[in-house]
Protein backbone atom coordinates (compact mmCIF):
# COMPACT_ATOMS: atom_id res chain seq x y z
CA UNK A 1 0.00 0.00 0.00
CA UNK A 2 0.91 3.70 -0.46
CA UNK A 3 2.45 4.92 2.91
CA UNK A 4 2.59 8.49 2.37
CA UNK A 5 0.29 11.01 0.39
CA UNK A 6 1.09 14.43 0.26
CA UNK A 7 -0.88 17.30 -2.02
CA UNK A 8 -0.10 20.36 -2.77
CA UNK A 9 -2.87 23.54 -4.24
CA UNK A 10 -1.00 24.32 -8.07
CA UNK A 11 -3.90 27.00 -8.93
CA UNK A 12 -7.44 26.79 -9.01
CA UNK A 13 -8.99 23.00 -9.33
CA UNK A 14 -5.02 21.63 -9.82
CA UNK A 15 -2.59 20.10 -7.12
CA UNK A 16 0.20 18.02 -6.99
CA UNK A 17 0.81 14.37 -5.45
CA UNK A 18 3.02 12.96 -4.25
CA UNK A 19 3.11 8.99 -3.39
CA UNK A 20 5.72 7.25 -1.66
CA UNK A 21 5.90 3.32 -1.70
CA UNK A 22 8.22 2.84 1.23
CA UNK A 23 12.06 3.66 0.07
CA UNK A 24 11.49 1.90 -3.17
CA UNK A 25 9.24 4.43 -5.14
CA UNK A 26 8.64 8.05 -5.33
CA UNK A 27 5.98 9.19 -8.15
CA UNK A 28 4.49 12.53 -8.94
CA UNK A 29 1.45 13.05 -10.71
CA UNK A 30 -0.52 16.33 -11.77
CA UNK A 31 -4.20 15.98 -11.53
CA UNK A 32 -7.44 18.05 -12.02
CA UNK A 33 -10.82 17.82 -9.53
CA UNK A 34 -13.26 19.43 -7.58
CA UNK A 35 -12.30 19.24 -3.74
CA UNK A 36 -12.53 16.34 -2.04
CA UNK A 37 -11.68 14.39 0.72
CA UNK A 38 -9.86 12.19 1.04
CA UNK A 39 -7.25 9.94 -1.43
CA UNK A 40 -6.13 6.68 -0.80
CA UNK A 41 -4.66 4.18 -3.39
CA UNK A 42 -2.46 1.00 -3.98
CA UNK A 43 0.10 -0.41 -6.58
CA UNK A 44 -0.78 -2.79 -8.79
CA UNK A 45 1.80 -4.03 -11.56
CA UNK A 46 4.01 -1.44 -11.18
CA UNK A 47 1.06 1.27 -11.56
CA UNK A 48 -1.38 3.11 -9.26
CA UNK A 49 -4.76 2.69 -8.63
CA UNK A 50 -6.34 5.87 -7.20
CA UNK A 51 -9.32 6.23 -5.67
CA UNK A 52 -10.54 9.57 -4.28
CA UNK A 53 -13.59 10.81 -2.43
CA UNK A 54 -15.23 13.99 -3.20
CA UNK A 55 -17.03 16.39 -1.33
CA UNK A 56 -20.65 16.22 -1.59
CA UNK A 57 -20.78 12.53 -2.27
CA UNK A 58 -20.25 9.13 -0.93
CA UNK A 59 -18.85 7.70 -3.85
CA UNK A 60 -15.55 7.04 -5.04
CA UNK A 61 -14.90 9.12 -8.22
CA UNK A 62 -12.45 7.99 -11.19
CA UNK A 63 -10.55 11.23 -12.06
CA UNK A 64 -8.13 11.47 -15.22
CA UNK A 65 -4.21 11.54 -13.98
CA UNK A 66 -1.90 14.07 -15.73
CA UNK A 67 1.85 13.46 -15.78
CA UNK A 68 3.55 17.03 -14.97
CA UNK A 69 5.43 18.73 -17.58
CA UNK A 70 9.29 18.63 -17.13
CA UNK A 71 9.65 21.65 -18.54
CA UNK A 72 8.54 25.46 -17.63
CA UNK A 73 6.20 26.75 -20.76
CA UNK A 74 8.43 29.53 -21.70
CA UNK A 75 11.27 27.16 -22.08
CA UNK A 76 8.75 24.95 -23.78
CA UNK A 77 7.32 28.15 -26.31
CA UNK A 78 10.82 28.54 -27.22
CA UNK A 79 11.76 24.91 -28.17
CA UNK A 80 8.67 24.58 -30.38
CA UNK A 81 9.49 27.92 -31.80
CA UNK A 82 13.23 27.03 -32.67
CA UNK A 83 12.09 23.30 -33.88
CA UNK A 84 9.23 24.95 -36.06
CA UNK A 85 11.17 27.48 -38.07
CA UNK A 86 13.93 25.11 -39.36
CA UNK A 87 13.66 23.47 -42.54
CA UNK A 88 15.26 21.34 -45.17
CA UNK A 89 19.38 20.32 -44.24
CA UNK A 90 18.92 22.52 -40.45
CA UNK A 91 15.79 20.46 -39.33
CA UNK A 92 17.29 17.19 -40.68
CA UNK A 93 20.10 17.82 -38.85
CA UNK A 94 18.27 19.03 -35.66
CA UNK A 95 16.26 15.29 -35.63
CA UNK A 96 19.57 13.95 -36.29
CA UNK A 97 21.18 15.59 -32.64
CA UNK A 98 17.84 14.65 -30.84
CA UNK A 99 18.10 11.22 -31.92
CA UNK A 100 21.50 10.67 -31.12
CA UNK A 101 20.09 11.93 -27.41
CA UNK A 102 17.50 9.67 -27.38
CA UNK A 103 19.30 6.80 -28.60
CA UNK A 104 22.69 7.45 -27.97
CA UNK A 105 25.69 6.96 -30.62
CA UNK A 106 25.03 2.79 -30.90
CA UNK A 107 20.97 3.28 -31.33
CA UNK A 108 20.79 5.75 -34.16
CA UNK A 109 22.66 6.08 -37.09
CA UNK A 110 23.05 9.30 -38.99
CA UNK A 111 23.45 9.57 -42.59
CA UNK A 112 25.23 12.12 -44.41
CA UNK A 113 22.78 14.95 -45.99
CA UNK A 114 22.82 14.29 -49.55
CA UNK A 115 22.82 11.65 -51.73
CA UNK A 116 21.28 9.83 -48.67
CA UNK A 117 18.51 7.62 -51.18
CA UNK A 118 16.16 9.14 -48.99
CA UNK A 119 17.54 7.94 -45.73
CA UNK A 120 17.88 10.62 -43.07
CA UNK A 121 19.17 8.15 -40.39
CA UNK A 122 18.77 4.78 -39.19
CA UNK A 123 16.72 3.80 -35.16
CA UNK A 124 18.56 0.58 -34.74
CA UNK A 125 16.23 -1.12 -32.15
CA UNK A 126 13.08 -0.33 -34.29
CA UNK A 127 15.29 -1.32 -37.75
CA UNK A 128 13.74 2.03 -39.25
CA UNK A 129 14.80 4.45 -41.70
CA UNK A 130 13.32 8.16 -40.81
CA UNK A 131 12.84 10.57 -43.59
CA UNK A 132 12.72 14.41 -42.75
CA UNK A 133 10.45 17.09 -43.63
CA UNK A 134 11.05 20.94 -42.70
CA UNK A 135 8.70 22.40 -44.47
CA UNK A 136 7.27 26.73 -43.58
CA UNK A 137 4.14 25.58 -43.65
CA UNK A 138 2.18 22.11 -44.05
CA UNK A 139 0.60 21.69 -47.16
CA UNK A 140 -1.83 19.04 -48.62
CA UNK A 141 -0.35 18.92 -51.95
CA UNK A 142 3.23 19.20 -51.25
CA UNK A 143 2.91 16.81 -48.18
CA UNK A 144 1.31 14.74 -49.74
CA UNK A 145 4.47 14.47 -52.91
CA UNK A 146 7.00 14.02 -50.29
CA UNK A 147 5.29 10.83 -48.74
CA UNK A 148 4.89 9.68 -52.39
CA UNK A 149 8.74 10.61 -53.33
CA UNK A 150 10.09 9.48 -49.86
CA UNK A 151 8.37 6.02 -49.17
CA UNK A 152 9.41 5.00 -53.23
CA UNK A 153 12.80 5.64 -52.34
CA UNK A 154 12.34 3.40 -49.02
CA UNK A 155 10.61 0.55 -50.84
CA UNK A 156 13.44 0.87 -53.83
CA UNK A 157 16.64 0.79 -51.49
CA UNK A 158 15.59 0.14 -48.01
CA UNK A 159 12.91 -2.30 -47.67
CA UNK A 160 14.90 -5.22 -48.07
CA UNK A 161 17.27 -4.79 -45.10
CA UNK A 162 15.03 -2.58 -42.59
CA UNK A 163 11.48 -3.21 -42.02
CA UNK A 164 10.09 0.14 -40.66
CA UNK A 165 9.98 3.33 -42.21
CA UNK A 166 9.12 6.74 -39.55
CA UNK A 167 8.62 9.97 -41.42
CA UNK A 168 9.40 13.53 -39.27
CA UNK A 169 8.03 16.66 -39.81
CA UNK A 170 8.68 20.01 -37.86
CA UNK A 171 4.80 20.97 -37.91
CA UNK A 172 1.82 20.41 -35.88
CA UNK A 173 -0.10 17.77 -38.20
CA UNK A 174 -3.51 17.75 -39.44
CA UNK A 175 -6.18 14.21 -39.71
CA UNK A 176 -5.56 14.10 -43.50
CA UNK A 177 -1.50 14.43 -42.95
CA UNK A 178 -2.12 11.48 -40.02
CA UNK A 179 -3.76 9.25 -42.19
CA UNK A 180 -2.19 10.63 -45.59
CA UNK A 181 1.12 8.22 -43.96
CA UNK A 182 -0.87 5.74 -41.55
CA UNK A 183 -2.03 4.96 -45.45
CA UNK A 184 1.20 3.98 -46.64
CA UNK A 185 3.45 2.72 -43.10
CA UNK A 186 2.13 1.11 -39.72
CA UNK A 187 5.11 3.59 -37.87
CA UNK A 188 2.59 7.16 -36.67
CA UNK A 189 4.42 10.08 -38.28
CA UNK A 190 6.13 12.17 -35.77
CA UNK A 191 5.11 15.99 -35.46
CA UNK A 192 5.83 19.12 -33.58
CA UNK A 193 4.35 17.90 -30.69
CA UNK A 194 5.83 14.32 -30.81
CA UNK A 195 9.28 16.10 -30.84
CA UNK A 196 8.50 18.69 -27.98
CA UNK A 197 6.98 15.43 -26.08
CA UNK A 198 10.83 13.65 -26.53
CA UNK A 199 12.65 16.54 -25.98
CA UNK A 200 10.20 17.40 -22.37
CA UNK A 201 9.89 14.05 -21.40
CA UNK A 202 12.92 11.79 -22.77
CA UNK A 203 15.84 14.04 -22.13
CA UNK A 204 17.52 14.54 -18.99
CA UNK A 205 18.05 18.33 -17.95
CA UNK A 206 21.67 18.29 -19.32
CA UNK A 207 20.78 16.68 -22.94
CA UNK A 208 18.07 19.54 -22.56
CA UNK A 209 20.64 22.17 -22.73
CA UNK A 210 22.71 20.62 -25.24
CA UNK A 211 20.22 20.95 -27.62
CA UNK A 212 19.02 24.19 -26.30
CA UNK A 213 22.48 25.48 -27.19
CA UNK A 214 22.30 23.45 -31.18
CA UNK A 215 19.26 25.56 -31.62
CA UNK A 216 20.29 28.96 -30.46
CA UNK A 217 18.17 29.03 -27.21
CA UNK A 218 19.18 31.09 -24.59
CA UNK A 219 20.20 29.37 -21.20
CA UNK A 220 18.29 32.61 -19.13
CA UNK A 221 15.59 30.04 -20.70
CA UNK A 222 16.64 27.17 -17.92
CA UNK A 223 17.25 29.35 -15.22
CA UNK A 224 13.72 28.86 -13.53
CA UNK A 225 13.78 25.07 -14.59
CA UNK A 226 16.94 24.53 -12.93
CA UNK A 227 15.78 25.89 -9.94
CA UNK A 228 12.24 23.85 -9.71
CA UNK A 229 14.09 20.83 -10.72
CA UNK A 230 16.65 20.80 -7.34
CA UNK A 231 13.80 22.28 -5.43
CA UNK A 232 11.14 19.80 -6.04
CA UNK A 233 14.24 16.98 -6.48
CA UNK A 234 15.14 17.83 -2.84
CA UNK A 235 11.65 18.10 -1.86
CA UNK A 236 10.49 14.36 -3.50
CA UNK A 237 13.58 12.80 -0.89
CA UNK A 238 12.37 15.03 1.90
CA UNK A 239 11.32 13.17 5.17
CA UNK A 240 7.85 14.66 6.87
CA UNK A 241 9.95 16.42 9.68
CA UNK A 242 8.14 18.16 12.88
CA UNK A 243 7.30 21.77 12.77
CA UNK A 244 10.17 24.01 12.71
CA UNK A 245 10.79 27.42 13.35
CA UNK A 246 13.22 28.89 10.24
CA UNK A 247 11.95 32.38 11.11
CA UNK A 248 15.32 34.76 11.35
CA UNK A 249 15.76 38.38 12.55
CA UNK A 250 17.56 40.30 9.79
CA UNK A 251 18.35 42.75 12.52
CA UNK A 252 20.07 40.63 14.61
CA UNK A 253 22.25 39.64 11.66
CA UNK A 254 26.06 40.76 10.18
CA UNK A 255 26.43 40.99 6.93
CA UNK A 256 27.68 38.43 4.49
CA UNK A 257 31.56 39.52 4.50
CA UNK A 258 31.76 38.62 8.22
CA UNK A 259 29.74 35.60 8.18
CA UNK A 260 32.22 34.57 5.55
CA UNK A 261 35.07 35.50 7.51
CA UNK A 262 33.74 32.84 10.01
CA UNK A 263 33.10 30.30 8.03
CA UNK A 264 36.57 30.05 5.34
CA UNK A 265 39.92 29.83 6.29
CA UNK A 266 41.79 33.36 5.36
CA UNK A 267 43.52 32.06 2.14
CA UNK A 268 39.94 31.28 0.81
CA UNK A 269 37.76 34.09 2.00
CA UNK A 270 38.29 36.47 -1.13
CA UNK A 271 37.35 33.71 -3.96
CA UNK A 272 34.17 33.03 -1.36
CA UNK A 273 33.75 36.52 -1.36
CA UNK A 274 33.40 36.75 -5.22
CA UNK A 275 31.75 33.80 -5.69
CA UNK A 276 29.02 34.94 -3.11
CA UNK A 277 28.52 38.71 -4.39
CA UNK A 278 28.23 36.90 -8.14
CA UNK A 279 25.23 35.46 -7.41
CA UNK A 280 24.19 38.72 -5.34
CA UNK A 281 24.38 40.82 -8.35
CA UNK A 282 22.74 38.24 -10.20
CA UNK A 283 20.02 38.38 -8.19
CA UNK A 284 19.82 34.57 -7.52
CA UNK A 285 18.45 34.77 -4.15
CA UNK A 286 15.47 36.32 -5.57
CA UNK A 287 14.81 33.28 -7.52
CA UNK A 288 15.02 31.34 -5.95
CA UNK A 289 12.42 32.88 -3.12
CA UNK A 290 10.04 33.27 -6.30
CA UNK A 291 10.11 29.12 -7.38
CA UNK A 292 9.44 28.66 -3.46
CA UNK A 293 6.49 31.23 -3.47
CA UNK A 294 4.55 27.94 -5.16
CA UNK A 295 5.15 26.06 -2.13
CA UNK A 296 3.58 25.71 0.85
CA UNK A 297 5.24 26.40 4.02
CA UNK A 298 5.15 23.06 4.86
CA UNK A 299 7.33 22.21 1.85
CA UNK A 300 9.40 25.16 2.63
CA UNK A 301 10.07 23.01 5.71
CA UNK A 302 11.09 20.09 4.40
CA UNK A 303 13.53 21.09 1.81
CA UNK A 304 15.31 23.41 4.28
CA UNK A 305 15.26 20.31 6.82
CA UNK A 306 16.55 17.84 4.24
CA UNK A 307 19.72 20.37 3.31
CA UNK A 308 20.00 21.02 6.85
CA UNK A 309 20.27 17.76 7.34
CA UNK A 310 22.34 16.60 4.23
CA UNK A 311 24.54 19.34 5.77
CA UNK A 312 25.13 18.23 9.01
CA UNK A 313 25.77 14.30 7.20
CA UNK A 314 28.94 15.71 6.05
CA UNK A 315 32.69 15.74 7.64
CA UNK A 316 34.89 18.72 6.80
CA UNK A 317 35.16 22.86 6.97
CA UNK A 318 31.74 24.48 5.47
CA UNK A 319 34.22 25.15 2.20
CA UNK A 320 34.36 21.35 2.32
CA UNK A 321 30.81 20.06 3.16
CA UNK A 322 30.11 22.73 0.76
CA UNK A 323 31.66 21.29 -2.45
CA UNK A 324 30.76 17.62 -1.12
CA UNK A 325 26.87 18.35 -0.54
CA UNK A 326 27.18 19.57 -4.30
CA UNK A 327 28.50 16.63 -5.76
CA UNK A 328 26.63 14.33 -4.02
CA UNK A 329 22.95 16.33 -5.71
CA UNK A 330 24.79 16.81 -9.02
CA UNK A 331 25.23 13.84 -9.33
CA UNK A 332 22.09 12.72 -7.80
CA UNK A 333 19.45 15.08 -9.89
CA UNK A 334 21.59 15.81 -12.56
CA UNK A 335 24.69 14.79 -14.51
CA UNK A 336 28.37 15.98 -13.35
CA UNK A 337 29.53 17.66 -16.78
CA UNK A 338 26.48 20.06 -16.25
CA UNK A 339 27.61 23.27 -15.15
CA UNK A 340 24.51 25.33 -14.71
CA UNK A 341 23.01 22.95 -13.06
CA UNK A 342 26.26 22.80 -10.41
CA UNK A 343 25.92 26.71 -10.47
CA UNK A 344 22.11 26.51 -9.23
CA UNK A 345 23.08 23.72 -6.72
CA UNK A 346 25.29 25.91 -4.95
CA UNK A 347 22.90 28.85 -5.57
CA UNK A 348 20.61 26.97 -3.33
CA UNK A 349 23.11 26.30 -0.60
CA UNK A 350 24.11 30.14 -0.34
CA UNK A 351 20.77 30.85 -0.10
CA UNK A 352 20.99 28.39 2.82
CA UNK A 353 23.95 29.93 3.86
CA UNK A 354 22.23 33.35 3.51
CA UNK A 355 19.89 32.96 6.08
CA UNK A 356 21.97 31.25 8.79
CA UNK A 357 20.61 28.12 8.64
CA UNK A 358 23.60 26.15 7.23
CA UNK A 359 27.66 27.12 8.68
CA UNK A 360 28.48 29.10 11.39
CA UNK A 361 25.85 31.48 12.56
CA UNK A 362 26.70 34.84 13.65
CA UNK A 363 23.73 36.60 16.00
Amino acid sequence: MIEQIYIRLIAMKRFLVYFKMGSLCQDFFYFKSNSFLSVTGEKINSKFKLFFLCKNSDKTVSLHIIQPSKMNAVLRNSFELQIKSLSGFDFENFVKELFLHKYGINGFIPTRPQKDRGCDGIIVANNAIIACYGPDKLMEKDFNKKIDDDYLQYLTHWKENYSNWQFIINQKLSDWAIKKVNNVTVSPPIGLDSLIHIVVNELTVFQQRKLATFLGIDKAYFIQDYLETILNQLLSSAPIVSEIDFTYNRKERLDYQEKIGINYNQEDIDSALNEYELYLEAGDFNKIDSVLHNFNDDEKTRVKAKIITDYKNCSGSFKERLQILTENYLNKYANEKDADFRYYIIAVLLYLFEQCLIGLKVI
